[in-house]
């Protein structure tokens, strides 16, 4: 099986998404997703026949039931709506206990070691927390001609450059973690 590790704010939309909406909280129906950025994504998952496993805070709006993934809040509601008009569908979660990016690689890591995972990438805006898996990140708050951007504001989003990079890494041979304790 392969799998994309998928974060949501910073991937499928960016600051500039939230600038442009200030309202949006007041809004309970309000999905701060940039819907052009949705294509970006099935296509990658077409392309690979992979399975999105979400790492991001969004998972606190999720619950697991059995082996479906159940929207429990307006914003989850909106964004599976988004998700299944586009034949994309959230397969799992990363574990709920802790929510903070500094927990996100050794989840990941135990998801790893606990299923049967062929090739995976990891999409996430926020890349400070990664060193063992960071070769399996794609940053989108990468400037196309590789510059770091600073900060939050201008995070850029999952872009039509990522697409390749992705199909590329989750196209490669079986990767096998070994544990280095």
């Amino acid at each position: 099986m392969k799998v994309i590790f998928l974060d949501i704010d910073g991937v499928l939309n960016s600051r500039e998404t939230l600038k442009r909406l200030k309202d949006f909280r007041k809004n309970p129906n309000y999905l701060p997703i940039d819907d052009f950025r949705v294509p970006y994504l099935k296509a990658i998952i077409e392309e690979t026949n992979s399975k999105i496993v979400l790492i991001s805070s969004w998972r606190r709006y999720f619950k697991k039931e059995e082996n479906n993934i159940i929207p429990t809040m307006p914003l989850s509601i909106e964004l599976n709506k988004l998700f299944l008009q586009n034949n994309i569908e959230i397969y799992d979660l990363i574990g709920k206990e802790q929510y903070g990016i500094e927990y996100r690689e050794k989840q990941i890591i135990d998801y790893l070691e606990k299923n049967n995972i062929d090739e995976f990438i990891i999409i996430d805006d926020e890349i400070s927390s990664y060193e063992i898996l960071l070769d399996k990140v794609i940053n989108t708050s990468i400037k196309n001609k590789g510059e770091l951007v600073r900060g939050l504001e201008d995070t850029l989003g999952l872009s039509p450059e990522h697409i390749d990079v992705a199909i590329n890494m989750l196209n490669e041979k079986k990767v096998h973690l070994t544990n280095s304790n």
